[in-house]
């Protein structure tokens, strides 16, 4: 007698005369089940099911005991060398490279199926060409020993527009590499997804369902038993009542790309020009096809050198074109998630595809809600939910609420695209309104820092922010849209008068940025760029572009640099007769000279500022150049006068209700009472200065803030808390925040910790310190620090 169960079952039914119908009545099994165990297809019946079916069969203990033990001996049969188990995984990729993480993480996912009450299903969500494939049949090979029943494998070709594969067809072929017959498999979908359910309901399978459309494809396809698992991959998200998981996937890190480009073309070839490998990782922006398509080139061509390729990569234009190789072509593979929107019936992809489009003439490849509704003209709520759609399909990643980032493949394949369906007019329009809509941003922002120069209607240069109007909101904006900004003046400032003018307002929009942040990167730039282009009879504009300058530059330490604007901003404040203009040059030529220690000449422009702001009536400059005048009067040593001179700065901003000059005069203030030794006071201005800075989102101020309070802290006998507040401040430096503050910051950390005995972290920090202010050429404050590293009574003092 045969110890097959499959057999056994076959010959006990029709030892008792019944079909597999009559089976299914008597035990209360479906049809589908009797014939997927009778066929051996469901290899590891469960005790419950067992005594079903010798209920049915009405067996005697004898052939019961057979049925039982030919159960038992199915169960512990091995697996491994059946002909009948399906094992369809491709072959996996010869190595991986930069997936540890998320490799690891599906292993744990889907692994021991034994453990859950649920089937498992987990999609790979990526651009195309990012690996999602390579990394599942790579989690697949890995997963196989959890699935002993078999591990099916099908290319669901969901984004082939012409012939992704229905979900039926799909069926047909897991149910037929099952084992059931073709003519047995139900034409109605939902008939055949019933029937395929029960087939599987005992077994324990791995699904890789490659390149899938959508949920609606899937759906039929997963199992039901929770002895299965489904792996997919697609480029969009699979959300439905499936409850799929979902794994983002990136692309690959400069170092995985350096190494799989290393795999490539070799290793010693790799290493002969480590830089140039760099270089094209960079330029094939991560993506692993782009990489393997490099790679084929490089191989087949063995005398080019690296860098070659990587010369030939630099044009954005012909990027596209060089990254091709036989069939495999970046270009197309990314233009079929564009081709899908472009077919959809939902008025959402239309305008996702508009949205690509306008992606693609960005300077940059970051882009926000708000700019995108100004380019396209659309509602919010529209744009907003076309670029989810775009983050659906992998064509956009998301950088934070309302913010988004596209890859720079995907950004040159839609720029391709732009420049076929909108005209050079269309783009320069868009791209000008833009521009006109940063500005108005910048110039709601303003305020803060400058008073309107003369002759220019503030009304008129805020109208196109949109709905963008609260200050500190503006400033949350442009700090986000920084890079895309100064890119876009670059880009367009050549535009003609127009655009050169939109530019130049641009840059004094900007200053609140930039002195709110302590940010010099791009500054001097695009206030040099701006002076370049701005139209000849702006004068206005040119004496306020040279007093930004002097900050610009004084702030990068180019001293000398900066007084030479300086005095070119009094010079055509002076042939213009703006008295107010004139002051705040004079203010602007004291930053420089204090600096360069030059301090009497220093005293003598503000002292200067404060005369013609007075004769102006212009309050603002007066109480800028008293707040400046006290700074510099307290270094000379005269430390009453400095005070007063800061006490009536403070009150002008008060007046005036300008909270960053309240804030500035606050922290002056405290500083010279704190070294005058009226610690009480001294203490009141600095807090109140931390929280005015905060409440204007002003992190420059509130760094420097910071930095004096914890100061205060140590020369009041408290180093602990000292060293509690300045490390509060280092952390704003250290979160990408205002770097001006840090060598100060670190100078008085290291006293702090110097005076609770911690002297070798203490010289850890006025080391830091040093190499910072010799980056910057300030040699002096380099050698102060140096000396208190070599002497201990150093400690008592400096800091200042």
């Amino acid at each position: 007698m045969s110890r097959d169960f499959a057999t056994n079952l076959r010959r006990l039914r029709k030892a008792a005369g019944l079909t597999q119908e009559e089976l299914a009545d008597r035990s209360g099994l479906s049809v589908e089940g009797i014939s997927a165990l009778e066929r051996g297809q469901r290899r590891r019946p469960r005790s419950d099911t067992i005594g079903l079916l010798v209920t049915g069969l009405d067996l005697s203990a004898t052939d019961e005991a057979e049925l039982v033990d030919a159960a038992a001996q199915s169960r512990s049969a091995p697996r491994t060398t059946d002909a009948n188990v399906p094992r369809q995984l491709p072959a996996r990729p010869p190595a991986l490279f930069g997936r540890g993480g998320e490799l690891a993480e599906i292993v744990q996912r889907l692994g021991d199926p034994t453990e859950r009450r649920t089937p498992q299903a987990l999609a790979i969500v990526g651009m195309g060409g990012v690996g999602k494939t390579a990394l599942a049949l790579e989690a697949a090979a890995a997963l196989a020993e959890h699935y002993p029943d078999g591990q099916l494998f099908v290319d669901l070709k969901g984004h082939d527009l012409d012939s992704p594969v229905t979900s039926h067809l799909a069926l047909t072929f897991l149910l037929t590499s099952l084992g059931v017959g073709v003519d047995d498999i139900p034409l109605d979908l939902d008939h055949a997804a019933a029937f395929y359910r029960s087939i599987t309901s005992d077994l324990r399978l791995l699904l890789v369902l490659d390149n899938a459309a959508d949920v609606a494809q899937v759906e039929p396809l997963v199992p039901g038993s929770a002895g299965c698992a489904v792996l997919l991959t697609s480029r969009r998200a699979l959300d439905g009542r499936l409850g799929i998981q979902h794994l983002p996937l990136d692309v690959l890190s400069g170092e995985a790309s350096v190494e799989l480009l290393g795999q490539l073309i070799g290793p010693e070839r790799l290493a002969d020009d480590l830089d140039a490998a760099a270089e094209l990782s960079c330029r094939c922006g991560g993506l692993p096809l782009a990489l393997r398509i490099i790679g084929a080139r490089l191989a087949a061509r063995p005398s080019w050198p690296l860098d070659h390729m990587a010369e030939r990569l630099g044009s954005t234009s012909s990027r596209l074109s060089e990254l091709r190789s036989g069939d495999l072509a970046v270009r197309s593979t990314l233009a079929v998630s564009i081709e899908q929107l472009e077919h959809g019936d939902d008025p959402a992809d239309a305008l996702a595809v508009r949205l690509l489009l306008l992606a693609g003439i960005l300077p940059a490849p970051f882009l926000s809600t708000e700019a995108m509704v100004c380019m396209s003209g659309s509602p919010a709520s529209a744009v907003q939910e076309g670029l989810e759609r775009l983050v659906d399909v992998s064509l956009l990643d998301v950088a934070g609420p309302g913010r988004y980032r596209i890859h720079d493949l995907i950004q040159a394949v839609a720029s391709e695209r732009a420049a076929q369906q909108l005209t050079e007019s269309e783009r320069r329009a868009t791209l000008l309104r833009l521009l006109e809509m940063y500005a108005a941003v910048a110039w709601r922002t303003r305020p803060i820092s400058r008073a309107t120069p003369q002759g220019i209607d503030e009304a008129e240069m805020v109208a196109a922010s949109g709905s963008l109007v609260d200050q500190a909101e503006c400033i949350e904006f442009i700090v986000e849209e920084a890079d895309q900004i100064l890119a876009l003046a670059r880009a367009l400032v050549s535009y003609g008068p127009a655009a050169g003018a939109l530019v130049s307002r641009l840059a004094l929009g900007m200053i609140t940025y930039f002195v709110t942040l302590a940010e010099t990167a791009g500054w001097p730039e695009l206030l040099e760029l701006a002076l370049e282009h701005v139209p000849t009879e702006a004068v206005q504009d040119r004496v306020w572009l040279h007093q930004d300058l002097v900050m610009a530059y004084s702030a990068r330490a180019e001293h000398e640099r900066a007084l030479i604007e300086a005095y070119r901003a009094l010079e055509l404040a002076g042939e213009i007769s703006d008295p107010s203009a004139e002051a705040i040059a004079c203010v602007a030529a004291a930053i420089p000279l204090g600096r360069m220690r030059r301090t009497q000449e220093a005293i003598a422009m503000c002292r200067r500022g404060i005369e013609l702001g007075t004769a102006a009536d212009d309050e603002r400059a007066v109480a800028m150049a008293s707040r400046d005048l006290g700074l510099l009067l307290a270094e000379e040593g005269d430390l009453e006068t400095g005070i007063a001179a800061e006490r009536r700065a403070l009150a002008y901003y008060r007046r005036l209700h300008e909270p960053r000059g309240v804030a500035m005069a606050l922290v002056n203030l405290g500083a010279m009472l704190r070294d005058h030794g009226e610690l009480p006071e001294a203490r009141q201005h600095l807090e109140d200065c931390v929280e005015v800075s905060r409440s204007i989102n002003d992190r420059a101020l509130e760094t420097e803030a910071l930095d004096e309070l914890g100061y205060w802290h140590v020369l009041a006998g408290s180093p602990q808390a000292g060293l509690t507040v300045l490390n509060d401040g280092l952390a704003l430096v250290d979160e990408s925040g205002p770097g001006q503050q840090e060598p100060s910051l670190r100078r008085r950390i290291g006293v702090a910790l110097a005076r609770m005995g911690r002297r070798d972290e203490a010289k850890a920090h006025w080391m830091a310190a040093v190499r910072i202010h010799e980056r910057r050429g300030e040699w002096r404050e380099a050698a102060e620090i140096r000396e208190l590293c070599e002497d201990d009574q150093q400690v008592t003092i400096g800091g200042s």
